[in-house]
């Protein structure tokens, strides 16, 4: 009997994983849909679709630009030019991408030229100082230790994507923050992504290299960062 017992649990697993998978699926459909009929609403002329359409995706957007730019005012209004952009190219939609990955492609785009049209960064050290963070309540299990190695290391994180090249913050900013798919990364930077394997790995080569000097000393920290671009980004 016990033989027999273990296909059925594993067979049942299955089941319960195949439906939770299906309940997903069919979730992300109805919103897609959602959001196509609020796209067409808006594409008409109506108001208060395209206000649901900026309450739904403008946490994104903020957080995507501000990631890029590292400054909250700047932020701010690029946003608000982002979606200026989106209610006038709302017309050259045609539905071949999702919605969201559309409107990330003229967020990154408005977000390169602005990078294109400011003045020089400033140093590293001016930039790691300037960056606003607040250690999360409770927190890191109440650690005071942790908390303030979490709050240096987001420090150091927002530091060194300013520090690197905009072609090179992008992928790391869609890819390791926003949690983009390859396939969704290419179609906001209009890229092969045959080639994304490449590029995601000069880009972490240079998040590492632009990272390590801005990480919290043995002196500043005792629980001991560890290494690695997927493991610092994954504070915020």
């Amino acid at each position: 009997m016990p033989a027999t017992a273990a296909p059925a649990a594993v067979k049942g697993d299955r089941r319960t994983c195949v439906s939770t998978l299906d309940r997903r699926s069919r979730r992300v459909t109805r919103l897609e849909k959602d959001e196509k009929r609020l796209v067409e609403l808006a594409r008409s002329g109506n108001v208060d679709a395209f206000g649901e359409i900026y309450e739904c995706h403008s946490p994104g957007v903020y957080n995507l630009v501000y990631r890029m730019l590292g400054n909250r005012e700047d932020a701010e209004d690029v946003k608000q030019e982002v979606f200026i952009r989106v209610h006038r190219a709302l017309g050259s939609f045609k539905g071949d991408a999702r919605f969201s990955t559309w409107l990330y492609r003229i967020a990154a785009n408005v977000c390169l030229d602005h990078i294109r049209r400011r003045k020089p960064t400033v140093s590293s050290e001016v930039l790691k100082e300037e960056s606003q963070w607040e250690a999360p309540d409770g927190g890191a299990s109440g650690d005071p230790q942790r908390q303030l190695d979490s709050k240096l290391t987001q420090e150091a994180v927002q530091a060194a994507l300013q520090i690197m090249p905009p072609h090179y913050r992008i992928l790391m900013v869609l890819r390791h923050i926003e949690g983009l798919s390859y396939e969704e990364i290419s179609q906001v930077l209009g890229c092969p992504v045959t080639s994304l394997n490449v590029r995601l790995h000069r880009a972490r080569e240079a998040f590492r290299k632009a990272v390590e000097p801005l990480l919290p000393t043995d002196e500043e920290s005792d629980s001991g960062l560890q290494k690695g671009p997927e493991t610092h980004l994954a504070v915020y």
